[in-house]
């Protein structure tokens, strides 16, 4: 009915529905993560301090990050979750991520705290894993949506050989810029092909890049 009704003064985006919409402990985890300093800084995004007030939390600073603003940095930590178990990943990018927050509405405390700390963990391993500013297309780059998704997810799923894959950190750099040193080959990893079916090849591909890089390290 919110969504229904959601048509006249400021229109909110799909990420402000869901933040009204699905209400509750996985939303504030969502919100919690995104305050997280690695994450800023990575995105761009002003950092969180928990000595803020309420009021500096909305600076004029944050205010003007179109991330923040826009609850876009929410977006980005709701993909994780929401392409984590490949089941899932049917339909559109927003239908997956609206299906992720109703699945978990009645999320347990201990599935709360095991997503935090699989999310932070995967992050901090991406981070120096690109020697601080992963999911990047291109070298000087900002970072990318759909690049975040393949390097996140291929991590996840090759968790167990986490330690392997940063001895071969040099060898995965290599392999992962050569998967990028073209126009047509930047264009399978940008995301402006977004079905189901395009986000599961990139991750795909990357998790079948990190697994080559070690196995020639």
């Amino acid at each position: 009915v919110f969504e229904r009704l959601n048509t006249g003064g400021k229109q909110l985006n799909a990420q402000e529905i869901r933040n009204a919409v699905y209400s509750g402990p996985f939303n504030e985890l969502i919100i919690s993560l995104a305050r997280g300093q690695t994450f800023a800084r990575i995105w761009g995004i002003p950092p969180y301090s928990e000595d803020y007030n309420e009021d500096d939390y909305e600076s004029p600073q944050r205010k003007k990050n179109s991330l923040y603003r826009t609850m876009g940095d929410c977006q980005i930590v709701l993909r994780f979750f929401a392409l984590r178990n490949t089941a899932s990943v049917k339909g559109s990018m927003r239908s997956i991520l609206d299906k992720c927050m109703e699945r978990n509405l009645n999320v347990s405390p201990d599935d709360l705290r095991n997503g935090a700390r699989d999310f932070e963990e995967r992050l901090v391993f991406a981070d120096a894993l690109f020697d601080g500013a992963p999911f990047r297309l291109e070298p000087e780059s900002k970072p990318s949506e759909s690049m975040f998704d393949a390097v996140m997810i291929a991590l996840d799923k090759l968790w167990r050989h986490r330690e392997a894959i940063y001895e071969a950190k040099p060898a995965v750099q290599a392999a992962y810029w050569a998967a990028l040193d073209t126009p047509v080959k930047i264009e399978q990893f940008s995301g402006k092909a977004n079905t189901a079916k395009d986000i599961q090849s990139r991750i795909a591909k990357m998790t079948a890049l990190m697994r080559a890089a070690v196995a020639n390290a």
